[in-house]
């Protein structure tokens, strides 16, 4: 428990830190990246942190489409019984996704008794549901599953599609890069990734983390050390040669530098 609760505590520090940026400049990735890569084109850094978007969106699709092979069957098992009420008795109530302490320690019990009852730990809820057995327990979930399958789904769906406007904003548009992203996500194969954990940890998240790790850690390491927290938005979208973010001919060689760096020092480890 407490390596759980040190580990959040890192994880949330890490995502306080990072997202400082953006919303108290209010300018997307890509212009933050001219304050250490590039100052007139970083489509290099866009697209390399597209490729994590685009695998991270397809990954929570995996995660949540699994659920249409649980509910399914249950469906039609009573849909018969429906009649020419369709799915009005499926349909859950506002109250059903109102927020409160009784459900937050329901859930951590429940999650806490599955060593108990399955002689195993299980995170993964649609597979926790296909081992209860039961059809009327799949239908009842059906409420709060299908929100959290469309909250997750929509938000990771965002970054890709921002990526993409900002790489050619004359060729796409928002909802044009968001359909783009779900179109060609089958490209990526995420069942491939889920065959086994290890490929899933050291091929996948170590992966990942190299390549995007140094772009973050150069690009924080910038704005808290060497620009003090104080961002010249001007300067981030001016290409004057005489601007702050110009540095040897548009890009920051320095930057560059220490992303190369970085990324030199993950990459034994990721190939081992």
């Amino acid at each position: 428990m407490v390596i759980f609760i040190i580990a959040k505590v890192i994880l949330l520090g890490t995502l306080f830190i990072i997202t400082q940026l953006g919303i108290h400049y209010s300018v997307p990735f890509s212009v933050l990246a001219c304050t250490t890569i590039k100052i007139c084109d970083t489509q290099v850094v866009v697209l390399l942190r597209e490729l994590v978007t685009y695998d991270w969106f397809n990954i929570e699709t995996r995660i949540n489409g699994q659920v249409i092979f649980l509910l399914l069957p249950a469906f039609i098992y009573l849909s018969p019984n429906l009649g020419g009420n369709g799915t009005e008795h499926l349909e859950s109530g506002r109250s059903h996704y109102a927020k409160s302490p009784t459900f937050a320690f329901v859930s951590l019990t429940i999650t806490s008794s599955m060593e108990i009852i399955f002689d195993q730990v299980v995170s993964n809820l649609i597979q926790l549901l296909s081992m209860t057995n039961g059809i009327l327990t799949n239908l009842i979930a059906i409420p709060g599953i299908t929100p959290a399958m469309v909250t997750t789904n929509i938000p990771v769906n965002v970054a890709p599609a921002n990526a993409l406007v900002s790489f050619r904003s004359a060729t796409f548009s928002f909802r044009g890069g968001a359909l783009y992203t779900t179109l060609t996500g089958i490209l990526v194969q995420p069942w491939k990734i889920f065959r086994s954990i290890d490929k899933f940890i050291y091929m996948w998240l170590m992966s990942y983390s190299a390549v995007i790790g140094p772009i973050a850690d150069v690009l924080l390491e910038d704005y808290y050390v060497v620009w003090q927290m104080q961002l010249d938005v001007e300067e981030l979208y001016s290409s004057s040669v005489a601007g702050r973010c110009y540095y040897t001919g548009g890009y920051s060689m320095m930057g560059i530098a220490m992303v190369m760096a970085n990324l030199s020092s993950v990459v034994p480890s990721v190939l081992h």
